[in-house]
């Protein structure tokens, strides 16, 4: 599991990069926690929905948005990391479903 939501922490810490690194002249500070709460917030959603015989079974559950939503993840690792952007303005012009699932996570 733990790998599993490292890489996906890792896919949305470089979605906002860019857009970040526009609006602030050292973003590494603020991606890094960004990263550890994304981390930290997905590791409390899997745990208990994790289900290595059965990979499908909760996948929703263990989804992570950015559509019609904004996944509250996604703002709450915004706001501990102290990143003044909207997550919208981060990942404007984009929209993403990511499942997380063992051995694998896709997004759309």
């Amino acid at each position: 599991m733990r790998e599993e939501i490292e890489v996906a922490a890792g896919w949305w810490t470089k979605a906002i990069k860019k857009k970040l690194s526009s609006h602030t002249s050292d973003p590494t500070d603020a991606l890094e926690k960004f990263h550890k709460s994304l981390v930290e917030g997905l590791t409390k959603r899997c745990t208990g929905h994790w289900h290595i015989g059965n990979p499908m079974k909760g996948c929703a559950y263990r989804s992570l948005s950015y559509d019609s939503r904004v996944d509250p993840l996604l703002r709450r690792a915004a706001k501990d990391a102290g990143i003044k952007v909207s997550v919208e303005e981060l990942l404007s012009g984009s929209r993403y479903i990511m499942f997380i699932n063992p051995g694998a996570f896709s997004h759309r």
